[in-house]
């Protein structure tokens, strides 16, 4: 009897680099096999092979220029009760904290900005924490794992863990968005970005889909 490993070797690569391959490759692997081993061993192999895959990849950072269509603005009602001076305040360091980060297309801190702004102590720390949640949520700019990022690119290749958390939570069933937010204790506003861009990741990958509201294995 041939090792199952042996039998997979040469198409580890095909699901490795796509994981909407492994139907097919059980089934060549299977047809290979002469029936020494079951499709449902097979699909364990390999989809062992592709968690492993997503669990060990390095984080780079890539990002390539995107024209932004109806670019977003600052939601200013929030700031309905303060006084004109105050709401000039917060729209100059708004835009301040923006400015940094269209300047730092490949990422930068909270404390990369406070340095930046040379207001690097613990007020204006949380300060500038409230005013960049104002940011994410308006949708002027991105989270990746603690860096920011400009909207007007795309980021590949974030960090792995919270990408092997939802494909193995998506392994057990389909999941609405809300669903995946609550079991991976995500229920915040800047935390939720960092799910949305893991599953945008995941599915331009090729490992998920959504389908009818919900996200599942492809």
């Amino acid at each position: 009897m041939t090792a199952l490993e042996v039998l997979i070797e040469p198409y580890k690569e095909w699901v490795m680099n796509d994981a909407s391959l492994l139907n097919d490759v059980a089934q060549l692997v299977h047809k290979n096999a002469n029936d020494e081993y079951t499709i449902d061993e097979i699909k364990n192999n390999l989809t062992e092979i592709i968690e492993n895959n997503i669990q060990t990849e390095v984080a780079e950072v890539v990002v390539v220029e995107e024209v932004v269509s109806n670019t977003p603005t600052i939601n200013t009602g929030r700031f309905e009760g303060l006084s004109r001076n105050e709401r000039e305040r917060v729209m100059t360091l708004l835009r301040m904290i923006e400015g940094i980060i269209k300047n730092n297309a490949q990422g930068i801190t909270k404390t990369g900005i406070l340095k930046a702004m040379r207001k690097d102590n613990s007020h204006w720390r949380k300060e500038v924490g409230k005013l960049l949640n104002y940011l994410l949520i308006d949708e002027l700019i991105q989270l990746n794992g603690r860096n920011y990022h400009p909207m007007n690119i795309i980021v590949k290749s974030r960090e792995r863990k919270i990408h092997r958390n939802i494909y193995e939570l998506l392994s057990q069933n389909s999941m609405t968005l809300t669903d995946i937010y609550k079991a991976t204790g995500t229920n915040g506003g800047k935390s939720r970005e960092i799910v949305k861009s893991a599953l945008k990741d995941l599915q331009n990958e090729g490992y998920i889909v959504l389908e009818n509201r919900r996200w599942r294995w492809s």
